[in-house]
């Protein structure tokens, strides 16, 4: 369509759940689904140039073993996810968890080319309501809101490991798309589309689902609903309850009795324990709501230069009738979802926070487009407004040259790090983990790739949730006795009698420290408390056996570089706590010498608390 002035649009009916004619402008034009393709297209060869070949950290191994085996991943559970990985996980190449990061691609790809077609729609609303209309601007504007938020950080970094936030956002900007269309045409179709959308991410993250839905809800009360929507509503709700009801995979999964299986959700009661996500509740009441400011700033930090134009654009969306009712679509679900980080708690070091703000990144950078044809609308020859959106267009693809950082196509540092724990344990060993890590990434190297099957483990954390002992119980009778939270004392009699393996934590129990005794990555519980001469030579050796271990790992990837911390911390904490402060010296040293700048609070703390600590390098 050429660059023209056009009329203003006629007053014609409010969309509503009793509206079913589709309007004049209701198809969508051929440029916008080519640059919808071409955003879709580009972020994925991105994605999949960078899928981890192994397992990550985090809650990544846990997600590709759950998918593998079609497990109960960690509450809420994550059944869509679980489905979409397993076939993923059926494609013959690479690993399970490259193959399971695949999934994590497809998805955040499919939110990009999702956004490219929204935000191109809504510049073209806007455009339309300036007198102004190009399609070809609308295209290119559409393709740089899709490149800007798909080469984000946010929606990059959830894109090359096993995680359920890509799949989350593409099912929340399918719903947009759906809501905009409805909005736009009328037609009930997209309504009950969008439900459907909404329902299968309540699925898939029903915390984050909530904040868009309500979104949604908003945005079909400025619709202003006419006669005859209690029957649309009804069926509303069966689209989203037919979503919704991917939950019943749950019960079904865990009646197989998978290894990866919270909650073992057979019964009502370990169900609403496990969709509830009862076990992260006390976390999430005890975290802190004072990070409005950071997630603000990690918002503005993704969207860049885009930010002022997302300000313009969301006033273009308030300023002009024929836009208005989007506002609480776009703006709404950008507010709503930045608003779940800062309640549940906001980790700058932590990227699963920014998978929380995908949608809201993707919200911006549609908003960013509206405020970008504001411009373009003061041109007055369409060369120069195309001219405008194209440079726009490559300044978002430059976007790419975070390529290398964002990559972990050759990461295998989570394999190394958690297959020692596997590796130098003696054969038919009792393996006790207290890390959250730890456990997810043995249930990956056991049950994935069946490395070890002769130790038996057990996470003893776990242990006070719904089923999880009698699931240890079934495939290893011969751990009874210490499957309860405080078996101390039962570990060191079992130890009498075979090999016990033991991860030391900050809630170990007095009792059983003495009978640790270093070996690497994890200690070896003895019936006995060495002698100070056995435990010095296994003190130096085990600190041999880490080090080597961390030459292997690169410490630029934050992640491996916050497990070495976390590790040497520990090491340092247990020797203090046995009054062997050389060693917590030693340990402590190493620990700041990892550190690319500055000091870490707990680790001067505990230098602090153990004194000879305080002068080390």
């Amino acid at each position: 369509m050429a660059w023209r002035a056009t009329e203003a649009p006629s007053p014609r009916r409010h969309a509503s759940l009793a509206t079913l004619e589709p309007q004049a402008d209701g198809a969508t034009p051929a440029l916008h689904l080519r640059a919808a393709g071409a955003a879709f297209l580009g972020c994925l060869l991105a994605y999949v140039a960078g899928v981890a070949p192994s397992l990550y950290w985090l809650d990544s191994s846990e997600f590709a073993a759950a998918a593998f085996e079609l497990g109960v991943a960690h509450p809420p559970g994550h059944p869509l996810a679980q489905l979409l990985g397993k076939a993923c996980a059926l494609l013959p190449i690479g690993s399970v968890a490259f193959r399971v990061g695949l999934a994590s691609a497809i998805a955040g790809a499919a939110a990009a080319g999702l956004t490219a077609l929204l935000a191109a729609s809504v510049a073209a609303r806007v455009g339309r309501a300036l007198g102004r209309s190009d399609e070809a601007v609308e295209a290119l504007l559409g393709a740089a809101a899709g490149l800007c938020f798909g080469l984000s950080w946010a929606a990059w970094f959830q894109a090359v490991r096993p995680e359920v936030y890509a799949l989350h956002a593409a099912l929340v900007l399918a719903a947009a798309v759906e809501l905009e269309r409805f909005e736009r045409r009328g037609d009930r179709r997209h309504l009950y589309s969008a439900a459907l959308a909404i329902g299968l991410a309540l699925a898939n993250h029903h915390l984050l689902a909530l904040s868009f839905a309500v979104a949604a809800v908003l945005f079909l009360l400025a619709c202003r609903p006419g006669p005859g929507r209690a029957r649309g509503a009804l069926w509303v709700i069966a689209a989203g309850a037919l979503g919704t009801a991917v939950y019943l995979y749950l019960p079904l999964r865990a009646a197989r009795h998978p290894e990866v299986d919270w909650g073992a959700p057979t019964t009502l009661a370990r169900l609403f324990w496990t969709v509830s996500a009862s076990a992260f509740q006390r976390s999430v009441a005890n975290a802190a709501s004072s990070g409005v400011r950071d997630v603000a700033f990690a918002l503005l930090g993704q969207l860049g230069a885009a930010g002022p134009l997302a300000l313009l654009g969301g006033y273009l969306l308030l300023r002009l009738r024929a836009t208005r009712r989007l506002a609480p679509l776009l703006l709404g679900g950008l507010l709503l979802d930045a608003t779940v980080p800062s309640v549940v708690g906001f980790d700058p070091q932590n990227p699963d926070v920014y998978g929380y703000l995908e949608p809201a990144v993707a919200f911006g950078s549609c908003l960013a487009a509206a405020g970008a044809m504001g411009l373009c609308s003061f041109a007055r020859r369409p060369g120069f407004a195309r001219a405008l959106a194209a440079a726009m267009l490559a300044a978002t693809a430059g976007a790419a040259r975070a390529l290398p950082e964002t990559s972990r196509a050759r990461f295998h540092d989570a394999d190394r790090f958690f297959g020692a724990a596997l590796d130098d344990a003696p054969p038919r060993a009792a393996l006790v983990s207290s890390y959250f890590q730890t456990v997810f990434g043995l249930w990956y190297l056991q049950g994935v790739e069946g490395r070890r099957p002769d130790v038996e483990h057990v996470h003893r954390h776990f242990l006070p949730f719904p089923g999880y002992r009698d699931e240890v119980l079934r495939r290893s009778p011969s751990l009874e006795p210490i499957l309860h939270p405080h078996a101390g004392r039962a570990l060191i009699a079992l130890s009498a009698r075979r090999s016990v393996l033991f991860e030391y934590d900050l809630e170990t129990e007095a009792a059983l420290l003495p009978h640790l005794l270093p070996t690497g990555r994890i200690d070896r519980v003895l019936s006995r408390p060495p002698n100070d001469a056995t435990r010095a030579h296994a003190e130096t050796e085990a600190t041999e056996r880490v080090t080597a271990l961390a030459l292997e790992m690169d410490i630029g990837e934050p992640q491996t570089l916050r497990a070495l911390l976390w590790l040497h911390y520990l090491e340092a904490n247990r020797s203090c706590a046995l009054g062997r402060l050389a060693p917590a010296n030693a340990a402590i040293g190493r620990a700041r010498a990892l550190l690319p700048i500055g000091k870490d609070p707990e680790l001067e703390d505990l230098a602090r608390r153990c004194p000879s600590a305080q002068g080390a390098p």
